[in-house]
Parts: C-alpha cells; sequence; structure tokens
C-alpha cells in the first residue's frame, strides 16, 4: 500500500499547493502527539519560507470536534490560516504522503509510530521526536533528524534545513526506504524468525 510510486498529485491539485514545499504530520490528533508544538514551529517555518505549507491529517481517539477545535484556534492565533490545513479522517495516507517533501511526527512520547514505517517505505525523510521507540526507528541524519520532545525551535530549525536541502532529503528518504525494506518489512521478519530456529537447531545438535 505504501509505494515510492503512488502520486500525490491529487492531494496537491485539491489543496491547491501544486509546487509548496509541503510537510505532512499524519497521526492521531491526541495532545501527546505535540501538533502544538508543531504548530509553533510553523511559525518559523513560514517566516523564513514563506511558500510553505502543513498538512495534518487524523482525528482524535475522543473529543474529536473539541480537538479539531483548539487546534484551529491555534492556526488562527499564530496567523497560520492558508499555511496550515487540518485536513480530519482520511483515507488516502498514501496519496497525502506522497505529495510531502517531509513526514513529521512532533510526538512527547511515541511508543512505535506507525507513520514512520509508512514514510520511510514512501522514501521521505522524517523529521521526528528523539521519545519513546522512534530512536530505534529513525536514524538520526541517516533517514532523517530527531528533535528533544516540545522543543519548537529545534524542530523549526530541522524542517527548515531539510526543505532547503534537497538532496539530503532524497538521501534520507532513499536510505529510510533501505532501512524499512531490511529491517522492518515482513519478508525481514519471518528471516529473522528462521534464523533464530536455525541457530536454535544448531545448537541443540552441538550440545
Amino acid at each position: 500500500e505504501f509505494r515510492p510510486d503512488i502520486s500525490g498529485a491529487t492531494v496537491r491539485d485539491e489543496l491547491g499547493w501544486t509546487r509548496n514545499p509541503l510537510i505532512a504530520a499524519t497521526s492521531r490528533l491526541d495532545p501527546e502527539k505535540g501538533h502544538e508544538t508543531l504548530l509553533e514551529a510553523m511559525c518559523t517555518v513560514a517566516k523564513q519560507i514563506p511558500e510553505s505549507r502543513l498538512l495534518i491529517a487524523g482525528i482524535a481517539s475522543v473529543n474529536q470536534a473539541t480537538r479539531h477545535a483548539v487546534l484551529q484556534r491555534r492556526i488562527n492565533e499564530l496567523k497560520l490560516d492558508g499555511v496550515v490545513r487540518l485536513l480530519g479522517f482520511r483515507r488516502d495516507i498514501p496519496q497525502l504522503l506522497a505529495a510531502a517533501d517531509i513526514c513529521v511526527l512532533p510526538a512527547d512520547a511515541e511508543a512505535c509510530g506507525r507513520v514512520l514505517f509508512e514514510a520511510m517505505a514512501m522514501t521521505k525523510p522524517i523529521v521526528a521526536t528523539a521519545s519513546g521507540g522512534t530512536p530505534e526507528i529513525v536514524v538520526d541524519a541517516v533517514t532523517g533528524v530527531l528533535v528533544p520532545p516540545k522543543d519548537s525551535r529545534a524542530l523549526a530549525e530541522a524542517l527548515v534545513a531539510l526543505l532547503k536541502n534537497p538532496a539530503l532529503r532524497n538521501a534520507m528518504g532513499a536510505a529510510g526506504r533501505e532501512r524499512v525494506t531490511k529491517q522492518f518489512s515482513i519478508e525481514a521478519h519471518v528471516q529473522k524468525t528462521m534464523d533464530v530456529y536455525a541457530e536454535a537447531l544448531t545448537a541443540r545438535r552441538i550440545s
């Protein structure tokens, strides 16, 4: 489902952002996902790269309407209307990621973000917080950039640096695709399981 050959053109046309540098956040809208920090970071990003845009897709686990209203109010307060779009629930996550130049996951705490695997499978560089299990998935300065949680300045710096460097984005995206294929795919898990069984059988024969 998540492949690098998927096109994001339809999404960009829908949003009217056909040529804009685009950041995508595709996770639940729960408070611990760090969207407030991301919005603060986008103030800096938009000042340095005025044509940059951010799409946020997803819904909250509970009180969706309230959470959406809270984030929209914050967008208005920060004068980010037109820069940030809350898309709500979407079924076309592969197309959203395909449209993006960068995938961002600014969570305060993240056990194992599925979106990280999805973005890497689609050769997208990642900017994420170094929290929970994320550092086990994203290799800092190789497949993406890791920043401290709740640090909007560091988050903005990472986003700006990647938006200004297409070659680095491409290199990180390719490295991410290779990593997710070799380390986290179903085939990789099957092979690791077979290796464990083979080692166990060998040890049993020797003993």
